[in-house]
């Protein structure tokens, strides 16, 4: 299975980046966006694993639930340019306790033998494949800074139904005393 390690959001969060992504849609020759109930956080991509490896990881991020929930604020939109097209995404404040849980997640997953780095740029894909008018700049579209409660993290699944991408959690952790914003 295809598996990566992720940090969903509340409805109202949702709600709030779809907003936003359809506003882009408006100013697109093309793209290929992300589906409402697949806005996720990326902690690490795990990429194929099988049961055994699942079940090692599901082990290894247990340390999750000892960590306390956090606030994050969405605050801003970019892009990473791929070829000709773009991929736009919603950027997070910088947040240390993100930054801890990554990297910790990383490192956890290292010791079980895999190699992955530890590069991370914490975003929300919007789209993929975008292609702007000439005469939009994503700068014109403003924010307005969102605080979300982080409060769980998953281990999804990425999967297609009825030839639909869809991202199912497989394990949940959740993390200890939920803050208020």
């Amino acid at each position: 299975m295809r598996a990566f390690i992720g940090i969903p959001f509340s409805d109202d969060a949702i709600d709030m980046i779809d907003d936003i992504k359809n506003q882009i849609v408006k100013h697109t020759t093309k793209s290929r966006t992300t589906l409402k109930k697949n806005y996720h956080l990326t902690l690490l991509f795990l990429g194929e694993i099988d049961l055994v490896e699942q079940r090692l990881i599901e082990q290894e991020l247990k340390f999750i639930e000892n960590i306390s929930a956090f606030n994050l604020t969405i605050n801003h939109l970019g892009s990473f340019d791929r070829n000709h097209e773009k991929i736009v995404w919603l950027g997070i404040e910088e947040s240390e306790p993100l930054k801890k849980l990554q990297k910790r997640i990383v490192e956890k997953i290292n010791n079980m033998g895999y190699k992955f780095p530890n590069h991370f740029k914490a975003h929300i894909t919007l789209s993929r494949e975008t292609v702007f008018h000439e005469s939009f700049h994503l700068d014109s579209i403003k924010v307005e800074p969102k605080n979300v409660i982080i409060d769980k993290v998953h281990l999804y699944e990425s999967h297609r139904v009825n030839n639909e991408l869809t991202y199912t959690p497989i394990k949940t952790y959740s993390l200890r005393s939920k803050v208020q914003i």
